[in-house]
């Protein structure tokens, strides 16, 4: 029973841990920046980061592939620092992503997906709309999708690889 317990605190703490991470923590290896500049941490320990938006409440997404879009917000309890909070769990994802207001654009190696997506809560709708399908397979996993023009009606998407890059 007792080594039962302490089980679960320690994947509790573990799990805790993930979830905020506390300014002023150190860079693993020297950073340089520009003169007037500066760097620090947001986050450490992410799954293969490959795209980054901020949202309209200043809260940064990012696809971290294996993961899906988590959402990085400011805080200031338990302390300074910064809560960690997976927006769309999709292994899948893979570069691209975009924000505009509530509307959450996500790539995988195939498809651009679209969610409903609420900036203050940091959630999005649980299942997405296909908004593009069938992106060239030998387009591997170098897609980023980026919206261009946001009009009510009508908006533009600009799908890029490495090598060229198509419109829808």
């Amino acid at each position: 029973m007792r080594l039962s317990a302490l089980t679960s605190l320690a994947l509790l703490t573990t799990t805790v841990a993930q979830l905020f991470q506390p300014d002023e923590v150190a860079f693993t290896t020297p950073v340089t920046v520009a003169p007037g500049l500066r760097a620090s941490v947001i986050f450490s320990n992410l799954t293969v980061p490959r795209g980054i938006a901020i949202d309209s409440q200043q809260n940064i997404l990012v696809v971290e592939r294996g993961t899906g879009v988590t959402a990085f917000s400011r805080v200031s309890t338990p302390s300074l620092g910064w809560n960690r909070t997976v927006v769309v769990a999709n292994d899948g994802f893979t570069h691209g992503i975009q924000v505009d207001d509530e509307t959450l654009y996500v790539s995988t190696a195939s498809d651009v997906l679209v969610y409903a997506y609420n900036p203050s809560t940091m959630t999005a709708s649980a299942v997405p709309t296909l908004l593009i399908t069938g992106l060239p397979a030998d387009g591997g996993t170098n897609f980023i999708a980026i919206l261009e023009d946001v009009i009510p009606e009508f908006g533009t998407f600009r799908i890029n690889d490495s090598r060229s890059s198509a419109h829808a």
